[in-house]
């Protein structure tokens, strides 16, 4: 991600014998806490500036979010999140079966199309798991209960792992898992549920994966299959966000003054214990 600069012209004095600035260090490392802060803030869902939020999701965006001290007037507020740069400016328009080129994990249809089954996982404010987050995928505290009334005494599992041929690279191998089926949400659960129709579009067929021995996370997954020429997986342009900009520029007026009064103050200061 391109850095978002906090810089603030200082006309320091031309003093021969160079002082370290402690409340411009200081103030230096404040301002640099706030803006850490603010971003945190928008990361975890406070409303951005322009309109909007970030909806948190398995919150590895906002644990990427770091401060770190790079000089005594100089410090990072940075993110190594791989989709970091995404979220702050935004990306154009996406199809994402271009995926099918290249992906050893393709499979073959009998008239020899690419496909993938892709797994979807839904959120439930309890804890994460693996999955493609895509949409709106976490789950109201009905769906909830509703996938834990009917999932709980029927959970799936992974009981192996095997191998198969990539449907991309003629002799390679590559892994397949093993699972145990267990219960799945039919259309009738959730209709009878009273939930809207494309929720139970969405939410048909969901699954309860457990780990075996009852330990760890329980996750809630659904599968769809993406099936080179179907005309969906096509993912719109997304605008940019902004969130460590706004942060940025939340703070920036107010570093200036913040900041010349500091070195007033340490100017003062030298300048009194050199006399």
């Amino acid at each position: 991600m391109a850095d978002i600069d906090l810089i603030v012209d200082l006309q320091l004095p031309a003093l021969s014998d160079w002082p370290v600035f402690s409340r411009l260090a200081f103030a230096v490392q404040q301002v640099a806490s706030q803006v850490h802060r603010q971003w945190l803030a928008y990361a975890q869902g406070a409303p951005l500036p322009g309109g909007g939020k970030i909806t948190p999701r398995s919150g590895a965006y906002l644990k990427s979010i770091s401060l770190t001290p790079k000089g005594d007037l100089q410090w990072e507020v940075a993110s190594n999140a791989p989709y970091a740069g995404a979220i702050e400016y935004g990306t154009a328009a996406y199809d994402l079966k271009q995926i099918l080129a290249t992906s050893a994990k393709v499979r073959r249809t009998k008239d020899g199309r690419r496909y993938l089954i892709i797994p979807f996982r839904h959120g439930t404010g309890t804890g994460s798991g693996q999955g493609i987050s895509f949409g709106s995928n976490v789950l109201t505290p009905q769906e909830y209960a509703l996938a834990r009334k009917v999932l709980r005494a029927a959970p799936s599992h992974i009981t192996g792992i095997g191998q198969r041929p990539s449907g991309n690279y003629p002799g390679r191998m590559v892994p397949q898992l093993q699972y145990h089926w267990g219960g799945r949400l039919t259309r009738q659960h959730l209709q009878q549920a009273g939930l809207a129709p494309a929720r139970v579009q969405r939410l048909q067929g969901m699954v309860r994966f457990d780990q075996p021995g009852g330990g760890g996370h329980s996750q809630y997954l659904t599968f769809r299959t993406m099936i080179e020429g179907s005309s969906g997986w096509l993912r719109p342009a997304q605008p940019g966000r902004f969130p460590l900009k706004s942060a940025v520029d939340q703070y920036r007026v107010a570093a200036e003054r913040i900041f010349q009064e500091a070195v007033r103050q340490d100017v003062a200061a030298f300048l009194g214990d050199q006399s």
